[in-house]
């Protein structure tokens, strides 16, 4: 089965490079820049899987996240991504009920950080 991720980050190279990743690994990735695309892809897309950049330029993560739960349209899985520091963020995550990313992070640390919705046959 394939899992359909959305990609939010305002840093072209890092939503390309997971979201070749990710195809590569067989899933559907889309990437999205703004927090209006985000919104548009949540609602006719409705990915499983969110990647959200925590600092973006229109509105923080956070916000974006509890208004896309006020609308029932946040995917079952959310990992924050963000350079923050890794205690901060894990509090951060932890207040949410969601998970994390630490940036800068490798592709093998993305795999190892999305085991558990990429399952075991991740490569």
């Amino acid at each position: 089965m394939t899992t359909r991720f959305l990609i939010v980050d305002d840093d072209p190279d890092l939503r390309y490079l997971v979201n070749v990743a990710l195809s590569r690994w067989g899933h559907q990735a889309i990437a999205a820049p703004t927090m209006a695309e985000a919104r548009r892809a949540c609602a006719e897309d409705r990915p499983d899987v969110l990647l959200l950049d925590v600092s973006m330029p229109e509105m923080d993560g956070p916000t974006f996240l509890a208004s896309l739960r006020a609308e029932a349209l946040a995917p079952r899985h959310v990992y924050l991504l963000s350079a923050l520091d890794p205690q901060e963020l894990a509090e951060l995550a932890d207040a949410l009920g969601v998970r994390y990313l630490v940036k800068p992070f490798t592709l093998q640390g993305l795999r190892d950080g999305l085991a558990d919705v990429l399952g075991p046959s991740a490569p």
